[in-house]
């Protein structure tokens, strides 16, 4: 049974209850990291680190580490995915060889559907289809260990060697550098 989530832009007005709901993930994560198998326990360490971070950039939007942000809304109209973009360049010695992409800064899901559910793959698609539409060079992100299978399976992103040399306050120290 597949479940179809609405993707809504987050305006800057809800960032705060935006989240306070990260914060109720992050402890969602941390009580099932203690319940859970050995093998699940990084996924839901992970889960927290990123809820806590995401909740703290949307607290501080005046700092500008993302551009936008995307919400995954149940049936309910209840999110259940975030995630956070910034379109970015990213510059070579020459400059004519300068590309832009869209750089996944972030994505969350809440911890009760963190698997299987297809929250997160629904925020892909649309980003995918954004990235796309806008003309693109592609989509960049850095993920942890626990997330790089579902981004190499699931939408073929290929792993870098290194970061792409960033600018625009786009990190550069991401474990898993990948490109789409």
């Amino acid at each position: 049974m597949t479940i179809e989530y609405k993707i809504s832009i987050i305006e800057t007005n809800q960032y705060q209850n935006t989240a306070n709901y990260l914060e109720k993930w992050e402890q969602i994560a941390l009580k099932k990291k203690e319940t859970t198998t050995p093998k699940e326990k990084p996924l839901f360490e992970d889960a927290a680190l990123t809820c806590q971070d995401i909740a703290k950039k949307l607290k501080e939007p005046s700092k500008k580490f993302f551009s936008a942000v995307y919400a995954s809304l149940d049936k309910e109209g209840i999110i259940q995915g975030i995630a956070l973009i910034k379109i970015g360049n990213f510059y070579s010695k020459d400059p004519s060889k300068t590309k832009t992409y869209l750089n996944l800064c972030y994505l969350a899901t809440n911890p009760e559907s963190l698997r299987a559910k297809g929250v997160g793959s629904s925020l892909m698609k649309h980003l995918i289809a954004q990235s796309s539409q806008a003309k693109l060079e592609g989509i960049y992100l850095e993920s942890g260990p626990t997330a790089k299978t579902f981004y190499q399976k699931k939408f073929a992103f290929k792993e870098l060697k290194h970061p792409l040399n960033a600018q625009d306050g786009i990190k550069q120290d991401g474990p898993h550098p990948m490109l789409l």
